[in-house]
């Protein structure tokens, strides 16, 4: 069986999931395209792949014993509860929060970990020497398995053996915490949006693992997948795509409450960078809008109470939004997610920056008017967001049209969602 990645990458068979960790960071290969040629730079690696071997099992495994003897310096979070959820968070505190609207998880029996730091997972359990051991030689050798005899093109392999060092030592150390926790607490859940290592670390520990996206689902290898339990996503769309690429995984679509006599409203889902909204499109909407009394409201980006890391790993900008939302005198709203805030206010229409909020929008049965960033590529979502709401730029006479009596808004909906 064999899956074709993208135009850019050869058919490769299928990898047995007990594998897939290895090559994870082939899915820079369909997000990114370029990364094929930055890793064509380092053929040499390729040419040396048994000493290369050799070297990153060496390093990987020193860098277990380093992690061992780590955790010991780290101040451990002592707890007599019984814990039955694990949440991997990105850092950018808002991700898991999705996970409220199928579960409801008491809080004093979940634990929250930064999925990417290390000493995040050190401060509630620290693993045994042996089990460590165990699980390196173990991962080693199926590493070297999957380097050396599954038949993989050379990008995917070349990829591999570049990140070998560190997606070995992380996955043994994910996998013996995984284990134990497992062990000690066998009914707990583990929730995910990403965090691809850590996913098939925990589902491999014999964890039940459930990923949940956070926004709109990028296309994805389903060689490399993690097998979840289930997964949550916004649209139709992507589940379809996710049970066409023979996911076999449980998939549900977050429910979604349909507005059934929306207001004279219009909500501005801002986008997480203000430096990317022309005030131009934001004044000529709020004219058109306030000259037929509609009633104008502005929902911030969760990421503006991100902590401060991540606004500078993501160089985001905030300061244009106070001078541009009170001189058009918006009023701000707050809410946990577009869903919540939509279902609140009844809008009539949203507006937005290609957002998971136009997805959402269209599927409570409001209309969505999309402001496309020139700066962002959408061909990597499943979701076609640009397809299923009015363009702004180019359609702004349908939402006239709409305004002035033209148009039903059961038509427009009709038209949206129909739209390939």
């Amino acid at each position: 069986m064999s899956y074709k990645l993208n135009n850019n990458i050869s058919t490769v068979t299928i990898i047995p999931p007990e594998s897939r960790w290895v090559f994870v960071d082939s899915e820079k290969l369909i997000i990114d395209p370029n990364e094929i040629s930055n890793i064509k730079n380092k053929k040499f690696v390729f040419n040396i792949r048994y000493l290369s071997f050799l070297y990153i099992s060496t390093i990987a495994l020193l860098r277990i014993i380093f992690f061992y003897f780590r955790q010991f310096f780290v101040v451990t979070c002592n707890s007599n509860n019984k814990i039955t959820s694990i949440i991997l968070e990105s850092g950018r505190g808002y991700d898991s929060q999705n996970i409220n609207r199928f579960i409801k998880i008491k809080n004093n029996e979940k634990i929250s970990i930064q999925a990417f730091r290390r000493i995040s997972y050190m401060r509630y359990h620290r693993v045994g020497f042996f089990v460590m051991m165990k699980n390196a030689f173990d991962s080693i050798f199926c590493f070297y398995y999957s380097i050396f005899r599954l038949d993989q093109p050379n990008s995917m392999v070349l990829l591999a053996l570049d990140r070998g060092v560190s997606n070995i030592s992380m996955y043994v150390y994910l996998k013996s915490f995984f284990l134990e926790f497992n062990k000690k607490y066998p009914e707990c859940t583990v929730y995910t949006d990403g965090a691809l290592i850590a996913s098939h670390a925990s589902i491999s520990s014999g964890m039940k693992t459930i990923r949940t996206y956070h926004g709109l689902m990028g296309k994805t290898n389903p060689n490399t997948y993690p097998e979840y339990n289930s997964i949550y996503t916004y649209s139709l769309d992507e589940k379809k795509y996710l049970s066409n690429l023979g996911i076999g995984s449980k998939i549900y679509i977050y429910q979604s409450s349909p507005i059934k006599a929306p207001e004279k409203i219009i909500i501005f889902f801002m986008s997480e960078d203000a430096s990317t909204v022309k005030a131009i499109d934001l004044i000529e909407i709020v004219k058109l809008f306030r000259s037929f009394n509609y009633k104008i409201y502005a929902k911030l980006h969760p990421l503006n109470d991100a902590p401060q890391e991540i606004v500078n790993e993501y160089n985001l900008v905030f300061d244009n939004y106070e001078d541009m939302l009170n001189s058009q005198k918006i009023e701000r709203i707050s809410g946990d997610s577009a869903s919540d805030v939509i279902s609140i206010k009844k809008p009539s229409f949203i507006v937005s920056w290609d957002s998971t909020a136009a997805c959402e929008a269209l599927r409570a049965g409001v209309i969505p008017i999309n402001i496309p960033m020139s700066s962002v590529d959408i061909s990597g979502f499943v979701y076609s967001v640009r397809k299923r709401s009015i363009s702004w730029h180019s359609e702004k006479d349908m939402v006239k049209g709409f305004l002035n009596g033209g148009y039903l808004h059961n038509n427009i909906l009709k038209i949206l969602r129909e739209r390939v």
